[in-house]
């Protein structure tokens, strides 16, 4: 008998569309053919805490650091114990499994440790499916894989696993009994990805609230041309501006002033194209996380989540969400006809828009080579029946932005009249651009867009440009009368434009998110930005959510209307750890071995020996005493901003400082009064606070 092996239930329901449904249980289902589906509801399986090697490590204790086991084990997860008992009991009569499970490092890991868990001994194949549309599951069945071709890819998802466990067993123990020692008795989460994405949020904060604002100056130049008036800005020479490329002397723009005023001005240049403007790409996970938070208000986890209804079992209306590429393969191409069918037949309305589309235009985005080894290709709509009427109202705003993305792809370019000209007065130069809009080609797709309040929305054709842009580089003139070099014009008012420069802006969570994705900017060295690009960032399009969530629960966060402001927790922290583990250049260091594992240059031993050499080395060097107490004497210097900011947070006993804990089955709040020693649910001491 032959078993699939799913990551979620939608999967194995999908499945039996194809193969035909005879029964349905509560952990399998039975298709017509004999075979059987059965799923696993994410991760059964975790990796054991460090309890689970020797029960004195339940006690925290630097003594006890670095703790590394001689062989990891999974064990299952609280609540799975059922279903995985069921699954073992299918597995036992199957004589061959294919793994079902979503074609990337998680769904690997996923099925490779249940089938090792239940010791399944017979043959295994592989399923690569890309999409839940009909045509993709019957193509990825017709040819199911040799488990061999994806060994790389589990040896890859074990290893990075192995290693975050060793980090954020072992740093986490370290950091907070530090913290202990230091009076502060709060759980300190150290990890990989949380620690930089804590960095940020610190680091920004802190450029705010040491900035210091300044004048700078622009001359702005009113001209005129056979009875036609346009607008200039001068040009500064580079050695009239700061290291951020302002002009902060007014009288450098004053001198230019009485210039303009004594010689004539000429025209150096004149051009006169035509530009074209792309459409954007589909969306990414993260890309659309941007999107969302900017146009709609949702949160990150929000997207995540409809996207993932979306696509399930319920809707069936998307391709697989989490996803990290913008591209499509060209094979894609082959079901564009019946995908934009199906986009009109599910919403007369948007039919409209499907009939100016032409099926045979191939734009940027479908490509074989920026799909490269991406497991997933960008988020469009499939092909199948596309149900409008099921969807709420923030399912409806994700779904729309999805289509009309995938929709674009079908159109010509948005063309533009661009007209530029350089104007000269002695040695000093003005430049003016005027664009024109000649042809909407794409844009006609995002005219009615309209947000969840039914209100008209700008549209942002860079999901991914979360950053307002500064208002004095938009166009100034609507027309720019035709010139030829040599012409002169004439000068109708001068005037000085004074403008104070802006602190940065406080992170929201989707430009938490974009910075984690795009934290490559923020790297010198080429080799290691350069891996950072490819493996987009920190994070992943299944946890960057998740982890802007575990920024606040851990404490290192907190929301003050749409912005993410920094605890004094965070800052404490962050100020404490080395360098190496704030900084994203561990990610792309680690990222750089996995790489090695794909290629055959390292083994998954390997990768994991030099992590535990790593984490034991800043274990050591916190042995010494000297280091030990500087960290000590950080966390003492922050303890008084960490007791105010739990101020609020009183116990309703004895009215002491309550400390925000993570035990065995959660969070909690315990009075920091140790004669005391009340204890609340973290749900309902947030209902108090």
């Amino acid at each position: 008998m032959r078993v699939y092996l799913h990551e979620k239930k939608d999967q194995a329901l999908t499945l039996s569309r194809i193969l035909g449904l005879r029964r349905r249980t509560e952990y399998f289902v039975e298709h017509k053919d004999g075979s059987k589906a059965v799923w696993c509801n994410g991760h059964l399986l975790e990796l054991a805490d460090a309890a689970f090697y020797n029960a004195g490590y339940k006690r925290w204790t630097l003594a006890d650091l670095p703790i590394s086991p001689a062989r990891y084990e999974f064990v299952v997860k609280r609540g799975c114990e059922q279903r995985l008992e069921a699954i073992r009991k299918i597995l036992n009569s199957a004589s061959e499994v294919v793994i079902a499970t979503d074609y990337d490092r998680e769904g690997e890991l996923i099925g490779r440790t249940v089938l090792n868990y239940c010791g399944f001994k017979g043959q295994v194949k592989r399923l690569k499916v890309l999409s839940l549309d009909d045509e993709s599951l019957k193509e990825g069945l017709r040819n199911l894989e040799d488990l061999s071709t994806t060994e790389t890819l589990y040896q890859v998802a074990k290893a990075r696993v192995y290693c975050d466990w060793d980090q954020g067993i072992n740093l986490t123990r370290l950091y907070t009994c530090l913290g202990r020692k230091a009076g502060m008795n709060e759980y300190l989460s150290v990890g990989r990805v949380i620690t930089p994405t804590a960095a940020l949020v610190v680091d920004r904060d802190r450029a705010i609230a040491s900035y210091q604002p300044y004048d700078f100056y622009n001359l702005r130049l009113t001209v005129d041309y056979k009875g036609q008036p346009f607008t200039v800005k001068w040009v500064p020479d580079e050695t009239l501006k700061n290291a951020e490329n302002k002009v902060t002397e007014r009288y450098c723009a004053e001198r230019v002033v009485a210039l303009v005023k004594k010689y004539p001005l000429y025209v150096r240049e004149y051009r006169s194209r035509i530009v074209k403007e792309l459409p954007p790409l589909p969306f990414s996970q993260t890309s659309l996380q941007i999107y969302c938070g900017t146009n709609y208000g949702l949160k990150p986890s929000e997207v995540l989540s409809i996207s993932q209804a979306l696509y399930d079992s319920r809707h069936r209306m998307i391709t697989y969400p989490r996803t990290a590429c913008r591209y499509l393969p060209l094979n894609q191409h082959l079901n564009a006809a019946k995908t934009l069918d199906a986009l009109a037949r599910g919403d007369p309305s948007f039919a409209p828009l499907i009939l100016q589309c032409d099926p045979r235009l191939k734009s940027r985005a479908f490509s074989d080579e920026q799909c490269g080894t991406h497991a997933h290709h960008a988020m469009i709509p499939n092909c199948g029946t596309q149900d409008l009427s099921r969807l709420s109202r923030s399912e409806y705003a994700v779904y729309d932005a999805i289509r009309r993305f995938y929709v674009a792809q079908f159109y010509l370019p948005a063309e533009y009249r661009e007209v530029k000209t350089v104007l000269r007065c002695g040695d000093v130069e003005f430049t003016a651009t005027a664009r024109t809009l000649i042809n909407q080609g794409y844009r006609v797709v995002f005219e009615a867009v309209r947000d969840l309040k039914h209100k008209v929305i700008a549209y942002n054709r860079d999901p991914d440009a979360v950053e307002e842009r500064d208002s004095e580089d938009e166009e100034i003139n609507d027309k720019i009368p035709k010139l030829k070099e040599g012409d002169t014009v004439r000068l109708l008012n001068a005037e000085i434009v004074t403008k104070k420069t802006k602190a940065p802006k406080h992170f929201t969570p989707h430009a938490l998110i974009a910075a984690m994705a795009n934290i490559s900017r923020s790297v010198t060295d080429k080799q290691l930005k350069k891996i950072l690009v490819n493996s987009n960032g920190i994070g992943t399009e299944d946890t960057r959510a998740y982890i802007v969530d575990n920024l606040k629960k851990c404490g290192y966060v907190t929301q003050e209307g749409k912005i993410l402001v920094s605890t004094a927790k965070a800052r404490a922290l962050v100020d404490a750890v080395p360098w190496e583990l704030r900084s994203p250049e561990l990610t792309a260091q680690r990222e750089q071995s996995f790489e090695s594992i794909k290629s055959g240059l390292l083994s998954e031993v390997a990768v994991v020996r030099e992590s535990r050499r790593f984490t034991a080395s800043i274990v050591a060097a916190l042995s010494a005493s000297a280091d030990q107490n500087g960290v000590i004497a950080a966390f003492k210097a922050a303890l008084p901003d960490i007791q105010k900011s739990h101020q609020e947070r009183v116990c309703a006993k004895c009215g002491s400082v309550l400390l925000r804990l993570r035990g065995k089955y959660g969070y909690f709040w315990r009075c920091s009064d140790p004669r005391c020693g009340a204890t609340f649910s973290d749900a309902d001491k947030k209902k108090q606070s």
